[in-house]
């Protein structure tokens, strides 16, 4: 089951799979196609509430969290309380900001594909991690398809 999770996290951030997609069409682009098509100030534009740079923020944010999690269920300790409200602070970037929180994005999504394989105990875990991740991803397409709709 974790596998078959995975795959779908996969093809969140990378598009359609060797495998065949589950969700996506052949031809739509994950989240890292997407973020490298757009320039720091494109990012950080907002558009229909925070931009498209505050999502992948909140996303790394998040994943961090996860990787917590299964690191704290491992050891048998709660997490503590988490200020999410920390993860939606506007922010505008420039191009090597831009640069390291899309690397950051990929460094973290990897540890915790890494983390889930290793401690496949917490499956609400991962299906949390996927069903957010495919959340925003719908998000910031919709911004990425809006660019030139105002």
């Amino acid at each position: 089951m974790i596998e078959e999770l995975l795959y779908a996290l996969d093809e969140c951030f990378g598009g359609e799979g060797k495998d065949g997609g589950i969700f996506l069409e052949p031809d739509d682009p994950g989240l890292f196609s997407i973020l490298d098509a757009l320039s720091a100030e494109e990012a950080s534009r907002p558009a229909a509430g925070m931009s498209i740079a505050n999502h992948v923020y909140h996303l790394n944010f998040a994943i961090d969290v996860f990787i917590k999690r299964v690191d704290g269920c491992k050891k048998g300790e709660n997490l503590p309380d988490i200020d999410w409200g920390a993860s939606w602070q506007e922010r505008s970037l420039n191009e090597s900001e831009w640069a390291y929180m899309k690397k950051e994005l990929a460094r973290l999504k990897d540890e915790a594909v890494s983390k889930a394989r290793d401690y496949d105990k917490h499956i609400r875990l991962v299906t949390g991690l996927l069903t957010h991740t495919v959340f925003h991803l719908g998000i910031i397409r919709v911004k990425y398809d809006c660019r030139t709709c105002r």
